[in-house]
């Protein structure tokens, strides 16, 4: 039984991968692609613009505002690609929103719902696979991606910085260093994704729900609830706090903010449920409900 439930989510899970190939794979692998290209060629052609006649560097190196040691260029290797990393993560946070935004609308706008509702398929189980393959999946696999090509990444700069200065230890350094980062970059990505669960769950609703573009649902019932607020209670504490798992968590990295992380988290992760919830209802008694 265990195993058949297994085999007909991963077969669900394709299905949706299979229907979407740009933003479930295609545009991390290609964008990768790109930044790899581009620094095999910046490494080949440093010598033509850092390097003097004489093989004197001309260039200073500055992390922060402040100078670096060319001697411990390692670190400063490393934090360039665990940024890659991380700008790897937040794109696919971005790119699983858009998913979400169509998810549950094209398949309304297509008709495709009415071939769906005829498989021995729940409307829990569709909203519940989409669901997760825009919140988890995506920013994953995105991350993944990302952590490999900044890794690919560093091993460039470091093998250029130890052939244009002729430095001895950057590479072995820079891998050190970068490796070291790995637990921070997971921490840093998992905890903006489930920050950004209830904002995720509102827009699956808006694709279920929208019989237009959802992102009107998605950015304009919010709007319209802040300005109605506002007016009524002269405070928006209540869409403040909606608005604020858009722009993500603001006590991140903030000492003795735990506990205070922890309550807002499980609370966000409890609103996401009830409006997942409601999605799947509004599924079951409103499919007919076509755009």
């Amino acid at each position: 039984m265990t195993r058949a439930l297994s085999t007909k989510w991963s077969l669900l899970l394709r299905k949706e991968i299979w229907e979407h190939p740009v933003l479930s794979y295609r545009l991390p692998v290609g964008f990768a692609g790109l930044l790899v290209i581009l620094s095999l060629v910046s490494a080949l052609l440093g010598n033509e613009f850092l390097l003097s006649n004489s093989g004197e560097w001309m260039a200073d190196v500055q992390v922060n505002g402040g100078d670096v040691d060319l001697a411990n260029m390692g670190s400063p290797i490393a934090k360039m690609g665990s940024a890659v990393a991380a700008g790897f993560g937040f794109l696919g946070l971005l790119a699983g929103w858009s998913y979400l935004m169509s998810a549950l609308y094209q398949e309304r706008q297509d008709r495709s719902i009415l071939f769906w509702l005829s498989l021995p398929v729940s409307d829990a189980e569709t909203v519940l696979i989409k669901g997760l393959l825009g919140w988890l999946v995506i920013p994953a696999f995105y991350f993944g991606v990302g952590w490999a090509v900044g890794g690919v990444m560093t091993v460039i700069a470091s093998v250029a910085a130890t052939w244009l200065m002729s430095l001895s230890g950057v590479l072995l350094a820079a891998i050190a260093a970068y490796g070291a980062n790995l637990f921070d970059l997971i921490a840093l990505v998992v905890t903006q994704v489930l920050w950004s669960a209830p904002f995720l769950a509102w827009t699956l609703l808006a694709s279920q729900w929208a019989n237009r573009n959802p992102l009107y649902w998605v950015l304009g019932v919010p709007f319209a609830a802040t300005l109605i607020e506002n007016a009524l209670l002269r405070e928006a504490a209540m869409t403040d706090w909606f608005w604020s798992r858009l722009a993500g968590n603001p006590e991140l990295g903030i000492e003795g903010a735990i506990l205070s992380q922890s309550f807002q988290m499980f609370l966000g992760l409890g609103v996401a449920g009830g409006l997942v919830g409601l999605t799947i209802l509004i599924r079951r008694h409103c499919y007919d409900r076509l755009p």
